[in-house]
């Protein structure tokens, strides 16, 4: 017979008699004491089958109700008889288990701060940080979306300029650096008013206006006016969109 057919007759056998003792069917002594000690030779044919041993024991100094006939099988002669000693089955990890390590492992989660407490704090952060990002998604991202050709007469949805989802790191940082190019407002647009953007050095518009406006000066009324001049040459000098040499 092989293994496989064994390990399954011997969990069949195991099954089978803690199902008679679940319907309590009444017995007399001598018959239950027996299934329970087939149940026993059982477990220790199966735990002979699928498990390692913990140990060997000398034939001589065997428990009572060790099932001698049932492992003989599996000892083995070394100067003396010895027999597998095994202990009890492992317990199984439940089913959560791999999921929870997997979450500590995604958060980063060291093994000795692996607590339902810091797991359920990155939770709470990471909602809370994606909250933050689509609330300045939806108040500075959304644009008129494209009219729907099947639904012209409908308004069209609005479109995020950035999407998070289905985007690695740099696909995001890059769509949110295009983004940024179109909801902030050109630098001109950003002088106040009653200011005007100059040029680091005056050109040659500008110190010829700048003459021209001292010299008039001087001759209307026989004095200097710095204010005079820098009006005239600020009145000279180009946009931010010219192009004019010095």
């Amino acid at each position: 017979m092989d293994r496989q057919k064994l390990i399954e007759q011997c969990q069949h056998m195991i099954k089978s008699i803690d199902d008679l003792e679940k319907i309590n069917i009444s017995m007399n002594r001598e018959l239950i004491e027996g299934f329970i000690l087939n149940r026993e030779i059982a477990r220790a044919a199966l735990a002979a089958l699928t498990d390692e041993p913990l140990g060997w024991i000398h034939e001589d100094e065997l428990p009572e109700k060790y099932p001698y006939d049932a492992m003989f099988p599996y000892s083995k002669v070394n100067f003396v008889r010895m027999f597998p000693v095994f202990g009890p089955p492992a317990a199984s990890q439940p089913p959560a288990y791999e999921t929870l390590t997997r979450l500590y492992d995604l958060f980063g989660i060291g093994k000795r701060a692996r607590t339902p407490a810091a797991l359920i704090c990155n939770v709470e952060n990471t909602r809370r940080f994606a909250e933050y990002l689509h609330a300045i998604e939806r108040e500075f991202f959304m644009v008129p979306g494209e009219p729907d050709e099947d639904y012209p007469d409908e308004e069209p949805d609005e479109e995020c300029l950035v999407n998070c989802w289905g985007s690695t790191t740099e696909q995001y940082v890059e769509q949110f650096r295009e983004a940024l190019k179109r909801i902030i407002p050109p630098v001109a647009s950003l002088v106040p008013d009653g200011w005007k953007l100059m040029p680091t050095t005056a050109t040659r518009s500008m110190i010829k206006a700048g003459g021209t406006a001292a010299r008039r000066y001087m001759e209307e009324t026989g004095g200097n006016s710095p204010s005079v001049i820098y009006e005239a040459m600020l009145g000279a000098a180009p946009s931010s969109t010219s192009a004019e040499g010095k």
